[in-house]
């Protein structure tokens, strides 16, 4: 969002672009996983984090070149940009909590009020350290900080697939 507040030219675009287009995208990413059953579940959840990973990877290296390229534009150009840039991602970033609780629910389904509880403080704790990153370092600093979070998540999920269901 930060970096798109400069891109969009104006704090009330970057918000509402941002937040729009994160939020259907990774709805629809969310949604996209509910056909996903107990035989296919494990492959969908690792394909899908692979697939994020790839899509983060790309954003990460191109969208300071795709951002200078089109800083020249009319605001509804960079408007449509910024939500082409941003759809994918959300929409990927969407898919693995899903995916993860369902395979964690495989293993026991006790622990899945503790995996909402960490979810919600984990992401309340990540923003604000996301927001002191780039304060102290840079941007894209936070940016690489989180690849490697959903990094760390894909390794879990391989890890949670091999274990042996009880249920």
């Amino acid at each position: 969002m930060q970096r798109l507040t400069i891109f969009l030219g104006h704090p009330v675009y970057s918000l509402s672009v941002v937040l729009f287009a994160i939020l259907l995208s990774s709805g629809l990413g969310s949604y996209s996983t509910q056909k996903a059953g107990n035989s296919v579940m494990k492959r969908a959840a690792i394909a899908r984090l692979l697939l994020l990973l790839c899509m983060l990877s790309i954003f990460g290296l191109f969208t300071s070149h795709i951002i200078s390229r089109f800083q020249g534009s009319s605001t509804m150009l960079r408007i449509f940009i910024a939500v082409g840039i941003l759809f994918p991602l959300g929409f990927f970033m969407g898919m693995p909590f899903p995916l993860g609780m369902k395979l964690a629910s495989t293993q026991s389904v006790l622990i899945t009020p503790w995996l909402w509880g960490i979810n919600g403080a984990t992401s309340v704790c990540a923003s604000v350290i996301a927001v002191v990153i780039a304060i102290n370092s840079s941007i894209s600093t936070a940016f690489w900080i989180g690849f490697i979070c959903y990094l760390i998540a894909f390794i879990a999920i391989i890890w949670m697939s091999r274990l042996k269901v009880n249920t």
